[in-house]
Order: C-alpha cells, then sequence, then structure tokens
C-alpha cells in the first residue's frame, strides 16, 4: 500500500509536467521553420527532441520529485507541514495525494485513449503489412537486401520498428534504370541504419500519449531532416550526389504520374516526399568537404542526453528543484 502511495503522486507529477511542457512544442516547431532545413539546430536529433522533450522534462520532475540531493538526507521532518512530502524513506507520507493523483490519472488516460485505441489499430495493420512483405522473394543490391512489392503509391519505403525492411513497389522499379535504382536503395538503407522506422514509432507515441499535442508539425520537420541526412549517406554510397539527385526527381516524377492508390495510413515508414528542391540543391551543392550523413539512432542520442540531464537533477538543484515541487503540489491542493 506504501508503494501504490508514492508511485500514484509520482506517475501524477510526470504526466502533468509533461503536458504543460508540451504547451511550449508549437513555439520550438515554429523557432525551427524559420531556420534554414540544412541548419544544424533544425537536424534530426533536434526536431526530435522537440516532440520528445515534454516527456523528458516530464521523467525529470518525477526523478527530482523521488530522488533528494543525496547527501542531503532525509528532509521530510525539516520543513514543516506547509506542503506534503515524497520521498523513497517514508511513501506513506503520500497517502494524502492517493485520491487527487489517481484522479489526474483518469483524466489522462481519458483524454488520450482514442488516439491510443488508433495507434494499436495502426501498428497490428503495420505488422500485418511487414510481415506480408517480408514472404516476397528478397533481391540483393550492394549486399543490401530489397523486396518488391505492391507499396499503395510508386515509391520506395523503409517499413517496420524493429527489423526494418526495404520495398520498392513494382511501378518504381521497372521505371528507374539500375544506377537510380542504387541511389534510391542506398537511401533507404540509410533509414534502416538509422532505424528511423523505431524512432517515428517513439514520436508517434509521444505525440499520441500528450493530450492536444500538436507535434505533427515536429514529426514532419523531423522526417524532411532524416531525408535530407539519407540523401547524403546516398551520396557518399555512390560517390556521385547528382546521381542521387537524378533518382529523386525520377522517383517523384514516377509517384505523380502513377494514378493508383496511396501509401496506406498505418505504414510506420519513415518516408517524406515534402521539400524536394531543397532536398536537391543540397545535393547539388555537395561537396567532398561536406560532413558525413548521421547515422546514429536520433532516439538514443536523446536517451543518453536524458539520462545526463538525470542524474545532473538529482546532484543539481537536487534538494532545492526537489523541495519546490512539493511546494508546487501543495498550492495545487489547497
Amino acid at each position: 500500500m506504501n508503494a501504490l502511495s508514492l508511485v500514484l503522486p509520482v506517475g501524477a507529477v510526470f504526466v502533468l509536467a509533461a503536458c504543460l511542457s508540451g504547451l511550449l512544442v508549437p513555439l520550438a516547431t515554429s523557432a525551427l521553420a524559420r531556420l534554414d532545413v540544412r541548419s544544424p539546430w533544425r537536424s534530426a536529433p533536434v526536431c526530435a527532441a522537440v516532440v520528445l522533450a515534454p516527456w523528458a522534462l516530464g521523467a525529470l520532475a518525477a526523478v527530482a520529485l523521488v530522488s533528494p540531493h543525496p547527501f542531503a538526507g532525509c528532509h521530510c521532518t525539516e520543513h514543516g507541514l506547509h506542503h506534503p512530502h515524497l520521498c523513497l524513506v517514508h511513501p506513506s507520507f503520500a497517502e494524502p495525494l492517493g485520491a487527487p493523483a489517481a484522479f489526474v490519472l483518469l483524466a489522462w488516460g481519458l483524454l488520450v485513449a482514442p488516439r491510443v485505441v488508433r495507434l494499436v489499430r495502426e501498428g497490428s495493420a503495420s505488422a500485418a503489412w511487414v510481415r506480408a512483405i517480408r514472404r516476397a522473394p528478397a533481391a540483393s543490391i550492394d549486399g543490401i537486401a530489397v523486396r518488391v512489392a505492391p507499396c499503395g503509391a510508386a515509391t520506395a519505403l523503409t517499413v517496420g520498428a524493429f527489423s526494418p525492411v526495404i520495398v520498392f513497389d513494382p511501378r518504381l522499379w521497372d521505371t528507374l534504370g539500375p544506377e537510380t535504382r542504387r541511389a534510391v536503395l542506398h537511401h533507404e538503407a540509410g533509414h534502416r541504419v538509422r532505424g528511423d522506422g523505431l524512432t517515428l514509432l517513439v514520436l508517434r507515441w509521444a505525440h499520441a500519449l500528450l493530450p492536444g499535442s500538436r507535434g505533427e508539425r515536429a514529426m514532419g520537420q523531423w522526417q524532411s531532416a532524416t531525408e535530407l541526412e539519407c540523401d547524403a549517406h546516398a551520396a557518399d554510397a555512390v560517390k556521385d550526389p547528382g546521381l542521387v539527385a537524378e533518382a529523386l526527381l525520377a522517383a517523384f516524377q514516377a509517384r505523380s504520374t502513377s494514378s493508383e492508390g496511396s501509401v496506406p495510413s498505418h505504414a510506420l515508414a519513415a518516408v517524406g516526399a515534402e521539400g524536394l528542391e531543397g532536398r536537391v540543391l543540397a545535393l547539388v551543392e555537395r561537396t567532398e568537404r561536406d560532413r558525413a550523413a548521421r547515422l546514429g539512432n536520433d532516439v538514443l542520442a536523446i536517451l543518453l542526453v536524458a539520462l545526463g540531464a538525470g542524474a545532473l537533477t538529482v546532484v543539481f538543484p537536487g534538494e532545492a528543484l526537489h523541495h519546490a515541487i512539493e511546494t508546487l503540489i501543495g498550492l495545487g491542493i489547497r
């Protein structure tokens, strides 16, 4: 019972801090939109961090709440009764907060339930689609496995979150020549190496669990940034940025002239045709002195930073932040 009495308030603080932080997401996406697409501040990790930041800040608040300064000892008897006390040493002190915390979590659950149900359905449909694609015969180009199967549109996709598969729609496969086909394949291989399918899944869940969030724009910015990274990877792989630009234009033309269908809405695929002009320009201007593509996973990079921030929060501001959050809780329940 004591453990549950501590879990509920900490969970409520986690959710409330994330929801309040989420109000800043539109401001961050607007600031990013004013930057050039090739700006380091509009890179894929930064765009992903905008979507994940509310939950990272919520986690920091929760960490600060249950982990006061490690060298300060238990503080519960030092501050009187002007606010609630939450700590691992005396979890029973949190019992009076159980009912309001349960109400907050219940309200949050009801608000996000429709999004969660929709995302679960789309994820299930996507998993079935990926399983069907895996049954298609695989070809190999430059040691990269690729399958040719209907995608709903004349396009190429990297699908699947945990074991990505590269698939070409037959219409695009037949339209492209051997070299442009190879360039598109290396672009998709960049998505696979980066784990963009997994990142997109995490971002979609982060967005779905934030009531009222307008994170779609930030996710669109992230996808545009990943396209630039994978274009750069393909250019380095085929050693011809102009060939990759030609392949992008050919793929765009094939998709534009195709009169049938579109990519399934449930496809958890890292794709994005937006910003084609900027992508082609970046390839045309690319030189050997430009940096190599970033092939690290964006979520992993953000997680490492968040873990470091969490450790720092325990040490500094530590006790002060812990006490401030408890004081805010006290003001909120009066």
